[in-house]
């Protein structure tokens, strides 16, 4: 199945904030997106009329009645009005020129980035365990009725889980649903969504930092230098054996970095969200 490559025109980026402080978030994951993309479309789906809409193409403000204050607003992507869409959370950190996505959904209808963690803390006995999770953080997606009913799936299985399970984290949803369905997905490399608060892998530039912290120094530790490369979150990364003199300075100053943690608290990402849905969700 293959379709035509929509025009540039077509393709735009997505932001969902609902609260004021994921709006604040979102302006400067923007502000970061508009400095590689000065001329692309960006849209903002959110529950009130910003004061600064500056940064966006479009502003899209959803009846409050359809606003959940939780992971599952994302789903909220497909109000925008482009055919082809990527959507960013509002903790992402971008770095580079991100046009290559759009391509993707010349064959698939839908990509992102394999789940670091896999999503294997929970029972799901109708989805086999190597059909792991994907990270809803970044979605690259066709903005068209097939995706659009697969995401009303999605939400319904969201509510059906949350309900039964208590699982309240969007992503055990989207596996259920995505395996069911016949949507063809593309595995999004960690280049392409670096995830920052996590034990992660990258072998070229990332260019999407998903995380909360500094941003500005978690990018500068993972792409200061290429090549296979692990990265451990306020220790920073550590390359494979590159020579004797190299590897041991290497290895010290990734140990002494380590070490630092037993006396300075590490990043509380969790404790940075400015909406903390998680709290609300365990209560209703």
């Amino acid at each position: 199945m293959h379709h035509n490559s929509a025009t540039i025109n077509d393709c735009g980026f997505v932001y969902v904030a609902t609260g004021e402080g994921y709006v604040r978030e979102a302006l400067v994951a923007i502000s970061s997106l508009r400095q590689h993309h000065p001329s692309s479309k960006v849209c903002l789906v959110t529950d009130k009329q910003p004061k600064d809409s500056s940064l966006f193409d479009d502003v899209i403000v959803v009846d409050p009645e359809n606003v959940l204050f939780s992971p599952v607003d994302k789903l909220l992507a497909t109000l925008c009005p482009y055919k082809k869409a990527i959507f960013l959370d509002t903790d992402t950190f971008v770095v580079d020129n991100l046009e290559e996505l759009f391509r993707i959904l010349d064959c698939f209808e839908i990509a992102l980035l394999p789940e670091t963690k896999r999503g294997w803390d929970y029972d799901m006995p109708d989805v086999p365990t190597p059909f792991a999770e994907f990270n809803t953080g970044v979605i690259v997606f066709r903005n068209d009725e097939r995706i659009k009913m697969f995401f009303d799936r999605w939400r319904d299985a969201y509510m059906e889980l949350k309900e039964s399970q208590g699982l309240i984290n969007d992503q055990a949803s989207f596996r259920r649903v995505l395996f069911n369905s016949d949507i063809r997905v593309a595995p999004l490399p960690s280049e392409y969504h670096f995830l920052g608060n996590t034990e992660n892998y990258i072998m070229w530039k990332a260019k999407i930092i998903h995380a909360r912290g500094n941003l500005s120094v978690i990018e500068s530790q993972v792409n200061k230098y290429l090549g296979c490369r692990v990265y451990i979150p306020d220790v920073g990364k550590l390359q494979g054996f590159q020579g004797k003199s190299v590897w041991f300075k290497r290895l010290i100053n990734f140990f002494f970095r380590g070490i630092r943690l037993l006396f300075v608290k590490p990043t509380d990402s969790a404790g940075m969200n400015p909406g903390k849905w998680w709290l609300k969700e365990k209560r209703s």
